[in-house]
């Protein structure tokens, strides 16, 4: 696996593709919203937990705090998960007791995909674009575009 340095700030969800061009990352389990031992929906690109973290380290090679750093809780340390643009999408399981499992609802600036591109950069999804409130690009003050 040739390493690819992570933007600062880049999702987590964003960076693995860019690691693995060849395989669909964003469907692997370890990237999809989970309950924890509460009954809480977390998901990776927010709170990233220790042992995927290591993981992920021991396999690439690199230091497990630059991981860290590409979850929403780095850089945001007090997230509410009330301030994550979720939405929800049928349950893999269709039992009984099934209900629908939260995944992350991203928009995107047109603009600074481009940008990235324009300028020979690997376009790439900020963590910025994953917050609910965010409905505009704060660099280009335009309305962001939803993914569906």
């Amino acid at each position: 696996m040739t390493f690819v340095e992570p933007f600062p700030d880049e999702l987590l969800s964003s960076w693995l593709p860019r690691m693995q061009p060849n395989r669909n990352t964003m469907n692997e389990p370890l990237l999809r919203a989970y309950r924890n031992s509460a009954g809480h929906w977390r998901h990776p690109d927010v709170h990233p937990t220790r042992s995927m973290i290591a993981e992920l380290a021991t396999n690439i090679g690199i230091a497990p705090t630059q991981i860290a750093k590409l979850g929403l809780c780095y850089r945001y340390p007090r997230i509410d998960p009330n301030f994550v643009a979720w939405r929800y999408v049928p349950s893999d399981y269709l039992g009984r007791y099934c209900e629908p499992a939260l995944s992350l609802r991203i928009t995107w600036c047109s603009r600074c995909l481009a940008e990235d591109y324009a300028g020979g950069r690997a376009a790439y999804v900020r963590a910025d674009w994953a917050m609910a409130a965010g409905g505009f690009c704060s660099r280009h003050q335009v309305a962001s575009v939803n993914v569906v």
